[in-house]
């Protein structure tokens, strides 16, 4: 029997949203939040908590994850910019750039290059290196700056901001408490930050030890009694964890994060100031990123506003939005 669609000479979109991204026609699942059989990870952050057959990530992605945090019957570590055959299709990672670990997929079905990028950051990762780049037909990537007010600041002059400042808090004898959205991110500002005192939340710590124990053995687990300065990286989502009667007097939390660029969310945080410093691309980064991989389709996810503003910039492109919009929540992952 012939469906209604096909009578009509419309053809079965290359991909579709079901509770995560599925590659039409292939077996492959891409940041699923349900169980599927073959589930690509792009991030560790991307996790969440499904338990998947085979799981398909990068080895520093699931280093970061620990081996209770995949929630998989079978992990795959794939290294980058090395292609291989799963069932009837060619498959390749390569570095996003977004942190460490954090890998896009090209998937070569038929004559047609499908890439699922994920969420990408063309500035490239302290710790995951630069991002990298492979042509498509089809591109599914993060919209979630893609709006025209997102245009973010030079990210080293915003680095040496965050560093002055905290070196200023600390010297008053407080604690500069920056929250973050993840572990990737924390762990590349703990790069960044070395040569201060480092503490940090005991998921972050955790992660620093499974990933990087050598390069990180001077972070140290945030310890709520001494109360002593320093520069605390701190999970946006458990804010509210936070004794703020832990904290000696002096101590500022600081919002380090693409969201700061918009005033109600440093509030909505509970900071007193906010930092312009993300592991995203912003509107003009992905408007860069689109007309760079040759793709005709654009699907978004994580778009605030479905993909309105980037259509305006790329006229020629079409551009659709797949998936819920996000709309920034300071209280998600």
């Amino acid at each position: 029997m012939v469906s209604k669609a096909k009578r009509k000479g419309q053809q079965t979109a290359p991909v579709t949203w079901r509770d995560g991204v599925h590659l039409t026609g292939t077996s492959i699942w891409c940041d699923a939040i349900r169980a599927r059989d073959i589930c690509f990870l792009s991030a560790a952050n991307a996790m969440r908590g499904a338990r998947h057959a085979q799981l398909i990530a990068s080895q520093d992605t699931l280093n970061l994850l620990g081996p209770g945090g995949t929630q998989a019957g079978s992990r795959l570590a794939v290294p980058f910019g090395q292609p291989f055959t799963l069932g009837t299709h060619r498959i390749e990672l390569f570095s996003s750039g977004h942190t460490l670990g954090a890998a896009s997929l090209l998937v070569k079905a038929g004559s047609r290059n499908v890439v699922y990028a994920g969420t990408i950051n063309p500035r490239g990762s302290a710790l995951g290196g630069p991002l990298d780049h492979r042509s498509a037909d089809i591109l599914v990537l993060s919209g979630r700056y893609g709006t025209p007010n997102f245009a973010f600041p030079n990210q080293t002059d915003v680095l040496a901001r965050l560093q002055e400042r905290c070196r200023d808090i600390c010297q008053m004898g407080g604690v500069a408490v920056l929250l973050l959205r993840d572990a990737g991110k924390a762990l590349d500002l703990a790069s960044q930050l070395g040569e201060l005192n480092l503490q940090a939340h005991r998921g972050f710590h955790d992660a620093a030890r499974r990933s990087r124990p050598k390069r990180f053995s001077n972070l140290k687990r945030w310890n709520a009694k001494a109360k002593r300065p320093c520069v605390l990286l701190w999970p946006i989502h458990t804010r509210s964890k936070l004794h703020r009667a832990a904290l000696p007097k002096h101590s500022q939390v600081l919002l380090v994060s693409g969201q700061a660029a918009e005033a109600e969310c440093i509030a909505a945080a509970g900071a007193s100031e906010g930092f312009i410093l993300s592991n995203q691309a912003d509107h003009g980064e992905l408007v860069r990123y689109i007309q760079s991989s040759g793709a005709g389709q654009v699907y978004l996810t994580q778009s605030r506003d479905r993909g309105k503003g980037l259509q305006e910039a790329l006229p020629k492109h079409t551009i659709e939005p797949i998936g819920p919009p996000e709309q920034l929540s300071l209280f998600g992952r």
